[in-house]
Formats: C-alpha cells, structure tokens, sequence
C-alpha cells in the first residue's frame, strides 16, 4: 500500500525533514540491543599481615560475578502485528486487491510522513491502490530488514515497480491493532542526485 504512495510523487524532490532524519534515529534506537557491559574488576584488597589459621585453609579464586543472560521475554503482539503486515505484502505482490484490503481497519489513515493530507478509509485506500495496480501492473515489494516491538512494525523496503526500472528503497511503519492495519506511515525513498 505505501509502495504507490511512496512513488506516487516521485517527480516532486523533496529534501528529509529533520523530524523524519529524528524519527529514523530514533525507531533504530528502539530496536537495537546493546550488550551488557562487562562488570568493573573489583578492587584489589588492602594488604594485611596473613593469619596463621588462613593459611592453612586452601585458597579459592573468587567465583566470576557474572549475570545469567535474560532471554528477551515473548512478545505477543508483535508476532500478531509481523503476521498482519505479511499477509499485506503478499497480497499486494499478488495484486489481490481483495485480500489486501482485508488487512486494513475501515477507518484506516495512510500518509507520507511530512504530509499532512492522509488517505482515510478503506474505500479510498481501494480507489487508490486499484489505481496504483493499473498503473504499475509490475509492482512488487520485498521487505529487507524488519523492526517489531508490539503493535508496530517498520520495514525497510525494496520497492520494484516493473521491468526495466530501478528498485527503490523505501520505509513503511505500520501499527497494528485487534488484527487489523490502523495506521500507516510511509518514508519515501530519497530524490536521487541529478
């Protein structure tokens, strides 16, 4: 669905937003995972004059204070919302407008971000992707890198809109909610450098 809109303007070269470059960092923050830094070595003890008792006791290293790896708990939702958002790319790779819309809420709001006109409802998003379909009976979208963290899901995209034409990369973040696609916001790809 945000493939037509993405491509939709191409002829107007826009320059990213600020907010959009801020949004960018800030959904690749959310989905990175640092690892845990390694605990500082303990000081080292105070000489003191050994105890006779002490030195009959056999030595012990001291056990490594280490920290038993949390696993990253399930995340529900986010399989739900990764399931919604792929049932949609295969429709739209199928051109089934049908299912496609199937995974949309009626009260669906679809819009470039930096846009402030958005598609609403379902019957305007079926006006304009059936349009999108006749115009680009080749388009087809592969989702290359995925971030999921409950009802939202952004995928970075490889756009092909047929034979002969340039794959583009693109942005879409969806949120998911009660099985269904309620929002949608697209980044399109950057103005390629004359």
């Amino acid at each position: 669905m945000l493939r037509h809109l993405i491509l939709g303007d191409l002829a107007v070269k826009q320059p990213m937003r600020p907010a959009l470059a801020l949004l960018l960092l800030a959904a690749g923050a959310c989905g990175s995972t640092r690892p845990a830094e390694p605990a500082p070595a303990p000081a080292p003890a105070a000489r003191s004059t050994p105890d006779p008792a002490a030195r009959a006791a056999p030595a012990q290293e001291p056990a490594e204070a280490t920290e038993p790896a949390t696993p990253t708990p399930a995340d529900p939702l986010a399989d739900e919302s990764a399931a919604v958002v792929d049932r949609q790319n295969a429709a739209y790779n199928r051109h089934d407008i049908e299912a496609f819309l199937a995974t949309y809420a009626d009260s669906v709001s679809v819009q470039k971000l930096g846009d402030t006109v958005p598609v609403v409802g379902k019957l305007k998003l079926r006006e304009s992707t059936e349009a999108w379909f006749a115009e680009a009976p080749g388009a087809r979208t592969e989702v290359l890198e995925r971030m999921v963290l409950g009802p939202f899901v952004v995928d970075r995209q490889r756009v092909t809109v047929g034979s002969g034409e340039q794959p583009l990369e693109a942005i879409g973040i969806y949120e998911v909610r009660e099985g269904l696609i309620r929002r949608v916001w697209s980044i399109p790809p950057p103005p390629t450098p004359h």
